[in-house]
């Protein structure tokens, strides 16, 4: 160990003398631990914020993240706080550790003390308005920017990669994007050559890294005081710079020993913080051991515990690249599995140390790297802190570890033997990277070292992890069989698989629901090792060539997107012109749009955070006790809802019988898990978050919960007993007389609308018992109408405003009401300005999602796929209570159910399900795109009965124009067969062509199989009708517009702002687009008919001014070449009133640009269309997926953006794949959701879209019944993800194909697959016989 430092050795006696009784008393000499604990204890920290130096205590930069600091601190709020647990990349930022290549991290684990020495550079340090830097001014450019929201941790992402050469797709694992799809984000990077770039911000950070000159260059007078109301805790920092050190500091002080501190984004889903609600534990203080050079360093076998992920990776890449080895070498696996382990940022700084600590401490973590090292035979070296002892740990042992006094030193693992070594290993997760293992597998064989050719295994270890929590088992039965056999053996591979009982009966059951799924593939993982083990030294049937390779998705993806035909006539133009951008892209770029919570905040403001109910029942009190007890200065406040009641406040928020309540007052039921029961506010987030899980709900638990459609069934639970009927035709008539009737159940499931920006507020009190509110919400007037009622007040004496949100897709419609009027009567009671911004858990937990159905049906058919009839029930799960006055209709698919399929027969009956659940609401493509998914499944069913290809049942049966819907709706200019033929001969070698490749590779082929879909869709709008806009010409020529909607990246401002410049004949310069407020807004965004509603708004408005001026034009005898601002001052002049308020009713006509209402026997609507073509590719024995290629085509009309519609289809896409595949909602049986947050629900990300994604408007197709003659386009394309699950199912019957005659329990597995078609599902509708598995010809 290290010598104590020569200023720690000089230690000598000291006196001091007692004041009180004068008498001199000799103190004991201080102890090597407490010098070294005053020495390595940090006093301040200094280190730079885009290259300005800063000095902060580091006692209260302990208790701040760096994101923390940058919002509140230094007012760099283009770094955004999503889901604060490292798992959505809003919040990343560059950071240089140590003069080091800057690397990105997560601002929000990334403690601020943990910054001591380092260069922090934000999106802000990169570039300007004035000068963006290449990467910000290539993704404004590239519209790869939409609600903007992800887009400034995008930036320092993708900086990082094209600095390093970084693969882009691997830079951003870690940032998820909802709006754009990515694709654009992945174009716009790619378009960078950042090295020929003159911009400073594309050089290295590490010349102007805190040098040692730096940290001595300022006393300790100028540490910036964070000891402001907001942090009143310290906590010690401490930094050892040697191994002694850092012993001598845990033997003398209780500390909590961090790297990099990621872990406390994945701890708190296993010690009951997000689940359960438990407090979060103290934390008395931290010894960071990132600067223990000895830690860091990786030395041939022996790794430093403080090793980063990235470092690992790097240095695997390093050896792979210097050995001539085959893809079984450790090097080569280590590699391709550390990638999947987090995401980007949390490998740069995540030390491998941390990793397999946390799975120590937490035993239900399933750790890759535990996993690993098991099957390595790696062993951990520790130090025992007092008696500065090691030993040296087999990794079972430093699993079941007690780490009082104990630090990690290193792990050792045992070189490559002499013996041929094949190591491998397997993750199957619920998406391609960023995710967690569900099941994983690791295996390393060793043969035979006397022949080069030998196939003997003379060892074999076989480990599993996730089966068990988090604890690797040892297939030892099974490695015992494989020790002495030869590889390629089907006699011991046969004996091999049948001794994985042991391993099938030590998977534990589990509250995921996916204990099943993990029975399944204990032997498909195995089986898929062993087939790539043996095809690395010997030939396997060719059939089986493709199942023994690992991951088969290309690491770099592309695409294009094709929007001249949508494009208008230039006398039009800005309108309809390609290559018109988003107003505030490049704002966003470099963090200067401003969003609810990024506006200062006056002085005073308190922070809200609610206390959420823990169980289902009547709620019996609320003890704020713990709270008065815990004496934190910071807590201002804690509200129940008596307090509310006293001040007068209503909780109610409509008038509905089972209205939803600001907040559940005592004596009420808890209709669900999560619902609000207090409101604690502090002058600290963090402090308001933290007391409220100190807040006691108690519950009397209820006994019978309802959870499901199937749990409301049973117990008849429905908001209406009456059920909605829909029926067309004949269908008992049609039934009879069919050649076919096939009965199933068809079924969605919820979706979360994943915002970015979770919901946000700020409320002010405004005059008598009034308020201002500042709000992300889809619906200002809904909002500023509730508060008023809650508040008692008249409604004039509350407005709601927004500038923009990060997101919305029908999530800050109704759902942003419950959290604003909670503000709204906080603030009006605390007599103070009141923020609140959710947790992501608590949204999730609290909030609702879209409404998962069920369709219970009876489909008639003739032989030749004609579908004459379907019968049936359809159930919507809305949850507990009305979503702000609205109910899914008794039968709410009733206008979409029929999808693009005429179907002459209808009979069906519809039931709102009431269930113990959060209050669901619309989503992207509400009605819509469940309507699609169920028909879908008719569709594939009688498909499958019949024994044709779903194609040409889905062909048969399209709507062609003429034809009326299942809800009146006369299709007069329908366009499915044009976007049919589009996309189809936009397949390589054509539909017909592709279908025959794929039908030859999947009878080349075992247990890996492809799917092609062609899936038509089509989408009724509502009238786009009662928006309000007011327009001003001011007199230097400014153009202010306001109107009614809500920008939530849509394109929204920068429509209206083309209209207006088209219309008055002034530049697009001249246009600002004020933010949206109550005082003129009354309808809701949503549905896709905002843009073009205001648009038809703002161009009657704009007529109206139009018309004054041009009086004046002809009066003043202006000449046609008078510039605008002459022709506005002629106006002024004129005294002419300049401002002008219209609003669209329907009645308005226009030639080519308003369409009037329509005939009144027709629905004042149009139909938007559009198909897509899916290729995937499935792999049984990894249960991995890949959407190989998408084409995309949508009838867009004359597109009112070009560029901003192509973008929302893009995104509409990538949302409806996240339904179809990876997002799914998982209870517990108390009611409790499970899968909130980043770290058990999965959106898509940039790995998961498909490898080629093509985008293209049908040319020439205007739309007679449009404003603009455009159509919607933010979601209708949501549909076309249903051409992936179509390919899936596709892929899936043809694994099913190959066991026809063998499998025994096809009736367990779904006849077609639903959605979402997640790794389990999938393999549960695909069983394999296992007895069947073989490395050469198969046994029948």
């Amino acid at each position: 160990m290290a010598c104590c430092t020569s200023s720690c050795a000089r230690t000598a006696l000291s006196t001091e003398a007692d004041e009180a009784s004068g008498v001199v008393v000799t103190q004991p000499p201080p102890t090597y631990e407490t010098v070294v604990v005053d020495a390595r204890r940090l006093r301040s920290i200094r280190f730079r914020i885009n290259g300005k130096m800063r000095v902060v205590d580091a006692a209260t930069a302990a208790r701040m993240t760096l994101g923390e600091y940058l919002r509140e601190n230094e007012g760099l709020t283009g770094t955004k706080l999503s889901c604060r647990e490292g798992g959505c990349g809003a919040c990343t930022v560059l950071l240089s550790v140590y003069g080091a290549q800057r690397r990105p991290v997560n601002s929000c684990l990334r403690l601020l003390a943990a910054c001591d020495g380092c260069e922090v550079t934000t999106t802000e340090g990169l570039g300007t308005m004035k000068a963006p830097s290449p990467v910000q001014r290539a993704i404004a450019d590239s519209d790869a920017s939409q609600c903007g929201f992800c887009t400034s941790g995008m930036v320092c992402a993708l900086t990082y990669a094209l600095e390093t050469g970084k693969d882009i797709e691997e830079a951003i694992d870690g940032n998820i994007c909802r709006c754009t799809g990515y694709r654009r984000i992945l174009d716009a990077a790619r378009g960078i050559d950042l090295h020929n770039s003159s911009s400073s911000s594309s050089s290295s950070s590490s010349s102007s890294s805190c040098s040692s000159s730096d940290r001595n260059s300022q006393s300790t007078g100028d540490i910036e005081d964070l000891l402001t109301p907001a942090k009143l805790r310290r906590t010690p920092y401490y930094a050892p710079r040697t191994v002694d050190e850092a012993c001598a500091i845990v033997a003398a002080r209780d500390v909590d020993v961090v790297g990099a501190r990621t872990g406390v984004g994945v701890s708190k889903y296993y010690d009951g913080e997000v689940i359960d609600r438990a407090p979060r534990p103290p934390v008395n203080a931290i010894m960071d051991i990132s600067r223990i050079a000895e830690l860091t360093r990786i030395n041939g076998a022996s790794i430093g515990a403080a090793v980063t992920l990235q470092d690992l990776v790097e240095y695997c890449e390093a050896q792979r690249a210097s050995m001539d080895v085959d893809s079984g070498d450790r090097w080569s696996t280590l590699t391709a599995h550390l990638v999947r382990v987090a995401n980007n940022q949390v490998r740069a700084v995540g030390t491998v140390g941390g990793n397999l600590v946390l799975a120590s401490r937490f035993h239900g973590f399933p750790s890759d790297l535990n996993l690993l090292f098991h099957a390595l035979g790696a062993t951990a070296t520790l130090v025992d802190a007092a008696k500065r002892s090691q030993s040296e740990l087999s990794m079972d042992q430093v699993w079941d570890m007690d780490w009082t006094g104990q630090l990690l030193l290193r792990i050792n693992v045992p070189p490559r033997s002499d013996a041929n070594e094949i190591f491998l290993s397997q993750k199957v997760a619920q998406r391609h990277r960023n995710a967690h293992a569900i099941i994983h597998c690791a295996a390393r064989f060793e043969l035979d070292d006397s022949d080069d050719d030998s196939l003997l295994l003379t060892r074999a270890v076989v480990c599993f992890g996730g089966i068990a929590g988090g604890r690797v088992v040892r297939a030892k039965a099974t490695e015992h069989v494989l020790v002495g056999s030869q590889l390629g053996d089907d006699v011991a591979l046969r004996r091999a698989l049948e001794a994985l009982d042991a391993v099938v009966a030590a998977v534990a059951d589990s509250d995921d629901g996916k204990s099943t799924f993990r029975r399944l593939m204990v032997r498909r993982l195995f089986y898929k090792i062993m087939l790539r083990a043996t095809a690395s030294r010997k030939a396997i049937a060719p059939e089986l060539c493709l199942a023994s390779t690992f991951s088969r998705r290309p690491p770099i993806s592309s695409g294009s997107w094709d929007v001249e035909g949508a494009g208008g006539d230039p006398s039009q133009f800005p309108v309809s012109q390609v290559g018109i951008h988003k107003l505030s892209a490049l704002a966003q770029c470099v963090g200067a749009a401003q969003y609810t919570d990024d506006i200062p905040r006056t002085k005073g403001t308190l922070f809200g955070a609610f206390a959420l109910a823990p169980a289902i029942g009547k709620l019996v009190s609320v003890d704020a006790t713990k709270v008065a007890a815990a004496k934190n200065r910071d807590v201002a406040y804690v509200l129940v809802a008596s307090d509310l009641l006293d001040a007068g406040f209503t909780l109610e928020l409509t008038d509905d019988a089972d209205a939803e309540r600001v907040l559940t007052p005592v004596g009420s039921d808890v209709r669900h898990v999560g619902e609000r029961v207090a409101l604690v506010l502090a002058t600290d987030r963090e402090a308001a978050e933290d007391a409220a899980r100190l807040v006691v709900a108690a519950v009397d638990r209820q006994s019978e919960i309802v959870l499901t459609i199937e749990d409301a069934i049973q117990a008849s639970s429905f908001f209406d007993s009456t059920p909605g009927e829909l029926v067309v035709g004949d269908a008992d008539q049609a039934m009879q007389d069919a050649d076919l009737v096939v009965r199933g159940v068809a079924s969605c499931g919820n979706q979360y609308h994943f915002y970015m920006e979770t919901q946000t507020c700020r409320a002010a009190p405004w005059r008598a018992k009034g308020a201002r509110i500042d709000v992300a919400t889809q619906s200002i007037a809904t909002v500023a109408a509730t508060a008023a009622r809650c508040l008692g007040v008249d409604s004039a004496l509350v407005e709601a405003r927004m500038e923009r949100a990060g997101g919305g897709y029908g999530g800050k419609a109704g759902r942003s009401v419950p959290t604003a009027c909670a503000a709204a009567c906080a603030a009006v009671l605390a007599g103070a300005p009141v923020a609140i911004a959710l947790p992501l858990t608590d949204n999730m937990a609290m909030l609702g999602s879209r409404r998962p159905h069920e369709f219970r049906y009876a489909a008639a058919a003739n032989s030749d796929g004609t579908i004459v009839a379907v019968k049936g029930i359809a159930y919507a799960l809305q949850g507990c209570s009305s979503d702000m006055g609205s109910l899914a209709d008794a039968l709410d698919v009733a206008v979409s159910i029929d999808g693009p399929y005429r179907i002459p027969n209808w009979s069906v009956s519809g039931y709102c399900c009431r269930t113990n659940t959060p209050t669901n609401t619309y989503c992207r493509a509400p009605v819509f795109f469940p309507g699609h998914l169920l028909i879908e499944q008719v569709i594939e069913a009688v498909a499958g009965k019949l024994g044709l290809d779903a194609q040409i049942v889905r062909e048969k049966n399209m709507y062609k124009s003429g034809d009326v819907a299942i809800d009146g709706q006369h299709l007069s200019a329908c366009t499915l067969d044009k976007c049919l033929a589009e996309v189809k001969a936009k397949l390589p070698g054509g539909y017909a062509g592709l279908a025959a490749e794929v039908a030859a590779f999947n009878a080349r082929n075992r247990y890996v199989k492809r799917g092609l879909a062609v899936a038509p869709f089509k989408y009724a709008m509502s009238a786009a009708t009662g928006y309000a806009a007011r327009v001003t010409v001011h007199r230097d020529g400014s153009v202010l517009v306001q109107q009614s909607g809500s920008e939530l990246g849509q394109g929204l401002y920068v429509k209206q702002c083309q209209v207006a410049a088209l219309t008055l004949g002034c530049s697009m310069e001249n246009v600002t687009v004020d933010s949206v407020s109550s005082r003129i807004s009354t309808l809701p965004t949503g549905g896709s008919t905002t843009s073009e509603g205001n648009a038809a708004s703002v161009r009657l408005a704009c007529e109206k001014l139009a018309d004054r001026m041009r009086a004046v034009r002809v009066k003043a005898q202006l000449e046609d070449a008078a510039t605008w601002h002459e022709l506005v001052a002629a106006c002024a002049d004129a005294g002419l009133d300049l401002s002008a308020y219209a609003v669209y009713d329907g009645t308005q006509k226009e030639s080519g640009v308003l369409p009037g209402s329509q005939p009144a026997d027709q629905p004042e609507r149009y139909v938007c269309y559009g198909a897509a073509a899916s290729l995937v590719e499935y792999d049984a024995l990894s249960g991995e997926q890949n959407v190989l290629r998408t084409e995309l085509v949508t009838d867009q009309g004359t597109s009112l953006n070009p560029n901003i519609d192509a973008g929302q289809a893009q995104g509409a896409f990538a949302m409806g794949l996240g339904y179809c595949t990876s997002e799914e909602f998982v209870w517990r049986d108390d009611g409790a959701l499970l899968t909130t947050g980043t770290w058990e629900y999965k959106p898509v990300l940039a790995h998961d879209i498909p490898v080629v994604f093509s985008v293209s408007m049908l040319p020439d197709t205007p739309n007679k019944q449009g404003i603009f003659s455009s159509k919607a386009s933010g979601e209708p394309a949501v549909l076309a993800a249903s051409s992936v699950l179509s390919a899936l199912r596709h892929a899936v019957v043809a694994i099913r194909a190959d066991e026809v005659g063998v499998i025994r329990d096809f009736d367990t597995a779904p006849d077609v697959l639903p959605a979402p078609a997640t790794p389990a599902a999938i393999a549960e509708a695909a069983p394999l016989e296992w007895s069947r598995f073989s490395f050469g010809q198969l046994r029948c």
